[in-house]
């Protein structure tokens, strides 16, 4: 057990990511969580249990225990200054007092006593994944990488690069800790299209664990069949099943952002799924990745979804502020630009989320209006201009025909540089 002397608990800094979250990136590397950019090892290179006790992951816990900010948790810092609840408090009152494990609030007592004086752990704590087992993925999205999705990354650079390989790894190295897995979040890539995933849920539901553990998807939902398997039939045998559809934008303006996304083919599935599952516990929420091109029209998507009936409640819809590519962030847009969204935002507010009780999504609402001032970056307009330019010449698109609110920034921004009534002042 460590000293408590040498604990200090900040609720503003402390984080259990590193006692009990695992995230394995597309190309085997460790990380605490799928937010953070600190690197604890790679599976390709060690156990994952070696990894658990390496010195990367133990200078992390000495940093959350002493009431440090580590500068790579920068997203939940940002998040927090924006009042929107980041992944580090979700993550901190995550579990339920049913748990054997990690529970809130008797979960700092668990990590004093099984935490070491070398800022060890005695014993495996990982039983919240974050599996991206490759980048395996039939989009390419406008704010991607090239980390992230196998076509993106053969689109920009006329390659695939072997970070599939780290796949059968991933899934070899995770397979012993199944039996104390209690949360599973597949991301990608694509999960739906994963090979190793289905092996995954193959080997849960072998080890008779289907009513014990918890699964969470972010997933672009194009596909509910795969090689002959369809997740449905998977999903029927788990008590708990939880599908977050990354979507950005209704019909033209949600396929120019996400490239092979087909808003008829979308709405299919998930018509399908609640047919299905409404009546059985699962859940389907929708992300938004709220940036430059969709800031006026993240409203506008909320209310469409809502009214066609595939929110079984208001509140399942996510904003996820995007950070980077920085030139694609909302901090790029010019004052008067920046004004005339949050003026239509706050109208959803007070005209639609507030008379249907939607607390949480105010709460995400209110926090987007307070993160689009958080930093001026009008500089990069020139760059977001051509990023946009860039992806038309090669897709064959329109930019400023599906989102003709951007004409007047386009139109005066005809040499490279930020005309001075566009430059902020704020």
């Amino acid at each position: 057990m460590i000293d408590t002397s040498r604990v200090k608990f900040d609720d503003d800094v402390f984080c259990v990511a590193p006692w009990l979250n695992l995230d394995i990136r597309q190309d085997g590397e460790v990380k605490p969580c799928c937010v953070s950019e600190y690197t604890m090892g790679d599976i390709k290179e060690k156990s994952l249990f070696d990894v658990w006790n390496d010195e990367p992951i133990k200078k992390l816990r000495e940093a959350f225990l002493t009431g440090t900010k580590p500068k790579s948790c920068e997203v939940c810092w940002i998040n927090e200054a924006s009042n929107k609840s980041s992944l580090r408090q979700d993550l901190n009152g995550f579990l339920n007092p049913k748990d054997e494990y990690w529970c809130k609030p008797e979960y700092k007592d668990h990590i004093i006593n099984d935490t070491n004086d070398d800022f060890t752990v005695k014993k495996p704590g990982f039983i919240h994944w974050d599996v991206k087992l490759t980048s395996k993925c039939n989009f390419k999205c406008r704010m991607c990488s090239v980390t992230s999705s196998s076509t993106f990354e053969l689109e920009q650079n006329g390659f695939i690069s072997g970070r599939w390989d780290a796949e059968e790894k991933t899934f070899e190295e995770v397979k012993q800790y199944i039996p104390m897995v209690k949360h599973l979040y597949f991301s990608g890539g694509e999960p739906l299209i994963i090979d190793a995933h289905y092996k995954i849920l193959d080997e849960v539901i072998r080890l008779g664990r289907e009513k014990e553990v918890t699964l969470v998807y972010n997933s672009n939902f194009s596909t509910l069949v795969y090689k002959k398997k369809h997740i449905f039939e998977y999903w029927e045998k788990f008590k708990d099943v939880e599908i977050h559809i990354s979507i950005d934008g209704t019909e033209k303006r949600g396929e120019l952002i996400r490239k092979g996304f087909n808003w008829e083919k979308f709405l299919s599935h998930a018509e399908q799924f609640v047919e299905k599952f409404s009546d059985k516990g699962h859940r389907l929420y929708f992300d938004t990745t709220v940036q430059a091109l969709n800031v006026f029209n993240v409203v506008d998507l909320h209310q469409e979804l809502f009214n066609r009936g595939l929110m079984k409640d208001i509140d399942y819809c996510f904003l996820n502020f995007l950070q980077g590519p920085r030139q694609m962030s909302v901090w790029v847009l010019d004052r008067q630009t920046k004004r005339r969204a949050q003026a239509k935002i706050r109208d959803h507010i007070d005209n639609f989320l507030k008379p249907n009780k939607a607390k949480r999504s105010v709460d995400f609402y209110e926090s987007l209006i307070t993160y689009i001032d958080l930093y001026q970056e009008q500089k990069l307009i020139p760059s977001f201009l051509d990023t946009m330019r860039h992806f038309d010449k090669i897709r064959g698109e329109s930019t400023m025909e599906t989102f003709p609110e951007f004409q007047r920034i386009w139109d005066v921004i005809k040499v490279r540089k930020v005309p001075k009534h566009l430059k902020d002042k704020v």
